[in-house]
């Protein structure tokens, strides 16, 4: 998934079991900025909650950096990136 700076992108990674819970409650991913034409961050989270302070990613002009990531999943099975 690519998202420009300042937008949120969801992405579904899991569905509802038959007992109508979402399985997995968290996921890891590995997220990577590269070469982004300004400094700035990204960070991953549960889609039905508010973008959290912290971030995942921290990347300069150019960078390309790269971190592993134990995001919580919202209730309907999406994680969301802000950047």
């Amino acid at each position: 998934m690519v998202e420009p700076a300042g937008r949120r992108g969801r992405r579904r990674i899991a569905r509802r079991n038959r007992d109508g819970r979402v399985r997995p409650r968290q996921r890891a991913e590995n997220v990577t900025a590269v070469a982004p034409a300004a400094a700035g961050f990204l960070t991953v989270y549960d889609c039905s909650a508010d973008v959290p302070k912290a971030s995942h990613v921290n990347y300069g002009l150019g960078d390309v950096v790269p971190n592993a990531v134990l995001a919580p999943v919202s209730d309907d099975g999406q994680v969301c990136v802000y950047t």
